[in-house]
């Protein structure tokens, strides 16, 4: 009579063989990988019977593997500490992991209020909201509220020059009414200076006043009575 038993193997040094019905058939052995490598497959891990096994390759980086040995490679200290955060120490991956977070934040970064990260430090005269200076702000005020006043300056003598603008289109007006209109005859006959530029022209313009040219027509009530 066989006793039946159940094959265990050392996850730490051995693979675990299976077949198709999921029992352990064996355990094969785990290389021994040197400084910087670990084993490919981690050893304990589950394989096939075509599975390639024995082999090794080089830690990722920020891992490192400082002896010969069945372990994966182990993440280096430094990977604990936040961003921007001074580290001391160096780890390479064939080396001992002497590097450690120092409580510090680099050069131009300070701790956050729960020191939970390392942030920026604000630069001297920056607000607290925005984080632009002080003096940018009060500049930008300046210019703004000198903008405002060329503006107004601008409108008010533009405001100031209008009537004299409309002077000057009256006189405009007035002088095109005593020029000579389509005819050669001036509007006003008692504008002699018109009518002698009116005569300069080549035309011809009747002298006698205009209160004898009305008269002309009416019949002299005395002659008839007499």
């Amino acid at each position: 009579m066989h006793c039946a038993y159940a094959l265990i193997c050392d996850v730490s040094t051995q693979y675990i063989y299976e077949d198709s019905t999921g029992r352990i058939k064996s355990c094969p052995s785990c290389k021994a990988c040197p400084m910087g490598e670990e084993p490919y497959p981690p050893c304990g891990s589950v394989v096939g019977l075509f599975d390639q096994l024995r082999r090794c390759k080089p830690c990722k980086k920020n891992f490192h593997s400082a002896n010969k040995d069945f372990l994966p490679c182990q993440p280096c200290r430094k990977l604990t500490c936040v961003a921007n955060e001074r580290v001391e120490g160096n780890c390479e991956i064939n080396k001992p992991d002497t590097s450690s977070c120092t409580g510090h934040c680099k050069k131009g970064y300070i701790w956050n209020s729960d020191r939970s990260a390392c942030v920026l430090e604000p630069k001297p005269g920056a607000t607290k909201d925005s984080g632009m200076p002080v003096e940018s702000v009060v500049g930008i005020v300046i210019g703004v509220v000198v903008f405002c006043a060329i503006v107004i300056v601008l409108i008010i003598r533009h405001r100031n020059h209008n009537p004299q603008s409309v002077t000057f289109e009256a006189s405009d007006t007035e002088k095109n009414e005593n020029s000579c209109n389509d005819k050669g005859l001036p509007k006003m006959a008692s504008n002699v200076h018109v009518q002698e530029e009116c005569k300069d022209e080549g035309q011809s313009i009747d002298s006698k006043p205009f209160s004898q040219e009305s008269t002309r027509g009416f019949v002299d009530t005395k002659n008839l009575s007499r």
